[in-house]
């Protein structure tokens, strides 16, 4: 039970300074740029370039724990 709670406060983390960061697809004015579901995660970006720099937002939270 206590690796579930510590992987939903790191997907916490992630999903947090992802949705910070502006970058990806808009809605109704509304930032879409990562969607989670269970384990799942959906990252939607407009373009391979923003994609990437949400791919690197994440890989950073990683390096740092």
């Amino acid at each position: 039970m206590a690796i579930l709670h510590l992987f939903a406060c790191f997907i916490d983390s992630v999903a947090d300074k992802v949705k910070l960061s502006g970058v990806g697809c808009y809605l109704n004015m509304t930032c879409m740029s990562i969607l989670l579901y269970a384990d799942d995660i959906l990252l939607v970006a407009p373009s391979v370039a923003s994609l990437q720099r949400i791919l690197s937002i994440g890989y950073a939270i990683v390096k740092q724990n």
